[in-house]
């Protein structure tokens, strides 16, 4: 994918705030940013401002993402995300869905999206970053692991990046470099000087240790990293808990009334009738079905309920079905 360099007012004066993107922090004007064709839009951006602050945009979507990365140790960062409206969006009707397809095809499904994740509870767009979180982790941990031993100093020539898309990391990690080299400030250092950030900071052999190798379980275990952080998360999480339990006894209860009725039936029908003959037919056979398809579909939205309460803990994530 082409990542292209974009020039920038880099001044604080009100007319070069003003020209630049709206995507762009007001008060310091991005290190670097890059545009790129997505999926869905054919002008995607992204932008990098130190210390710690990653911008997504486009034209085509409303909704500008935001990511706040801070270091919390070796191999640990605290990452917040936000999903800001760059622009008022009035709610998306069925006929808005309808009018997309007849018109204009191309944006129908983007359209048909944004109707379904604006009624959608709060959790679900969680959930939907949890898995952007899966598919990172790994790559994020092994190229940890092999920084804390070949060590930071050598990134240029051991992690050297050819592809354009890679501009913004380089960019982040030059300055990641520069900003290492000044000293912290401190009101304990009794007269001496302040120790650089890169010794406060940067990982040595001593701390290799801690960014051993660890399990894709460990890397992605979402009830540590976020769901035991996060109100919302918790709060539907003990619904779905919920759920599970009341469908269970559902599914099991309309399972034991089919068998009862496919086995009981019968021999009652017939007593009341005096002989198996005279039972009305089918009957029997017509109860238990329907029974039993009211089990399979208790069964079903207990699996769904299941499969969505694993989202809050761990999912196996497969890149190659991913891709």
């Amino acid at each position: 994918m082409p990542f292209t360099r974009v020039q920038l007012a880099t001044g604080n004066s009100p007319e070069e705030i003003a020209d630049r993107p709206v995507w762009c922090i007001p008060e310091q004007a991005p290190l670097a940013a890059y545009s790129y064709p997505a999926s869905f839009t054919a002008d995607g951006s992204v932008s990098f401002t130190p210390p710690c602050s990653v911008i997504y945009d486009s034209t085509v979507n409303p909704i500008q993402t935001e990511l706040l990365a801070v270091p919390a140790g070796p191999g640990r960062s605290l990452v917040f995300t936000a999903g800001v409206f760059r622009r008022e969006m009035p709610k998306i009707q069925p006929w808005d869905v309808l009018k997309a397809v007849v018109t204009n095809p191309q944006q129908a499904s983007s359209v048909l999206a944004r109707a379904i994740m604006q009624r959608q509870p709060k959790y679900k767009n969680h959930l939907r970053s949890n898995k952007l979180f899966d598919q990172d982790n790994v790559f994020l941990h092994g190229q940890d692991v092999k920084l804390a031993m070949r060590g930071k100093d050598n990134w240029p020539k051991e992690y050297y990046m050819p592809v354009s898309c890679d501009g913004a990391i380089a960019s982040a990690r030059r300055w990641a470099d520069a900003a290492l080299q000044q000293r912290l400030t401190s009101s304990t250092t009794n007269g001496q000087a302040a120790p650089l950030a890169a010794e406060a900071l940067s990982l040595t052999q001593r701390t290799v240790a801690a960014a051993s190798r660890q399990t894709k379980r460990d890397i992605n275990d979402r009830l540590n990293q976020h769901t035991k952080h996060c109100t919302i998360c918790q709060k539907a999480m003990k619904q779905r808990k919920a759920d599970v339990a009341q469908f269970t006894a559902r599914a099991l209860g309309a399972a034991v009334i089919g068998w009862l009725a496919g086995v009981l039936l019968p021999k009652v029908l017939s007593l009341q009738y005096a002989t198996a003959a005279a039972v009305p037919p089918g009957v029997a056979a017509v109860v238990a079905v329907v029974l039993g398809l009211c089990a399979a579909a208790a069964a079903a939205v207990l699996a769904a309920a299941h499969k969505e309460l694993e989202q809050f803990v761990y999912v196996e994530y497969n890149h190659a079905e991913n891709h």
